[in-house]
């Protein structure tokens, strides 16, 4: 049975945004530290 473009791009719309909420996860797992670090540096030398 052939598919139907649109199903295959539905398909691919439903993969790229599973990879895009991946993504924003992966993004603040990885910017956190930074930020944590970057807070920490920026901190008034009276602590």
């Amino acid at each position: 049975m052939k598919e139907k473009s649109g199903d295959k791009s539905h398909k691919l719309c439903k993969q790229a945004s599973n990879l895009h909420k991946m993504h924003i996860f992966i993004n603040l797992i990885l910017c956190i530290p930074t930020k944590v670090e970057k807070a920490l540096d920026n901190r008034p030398e009276s602590w």
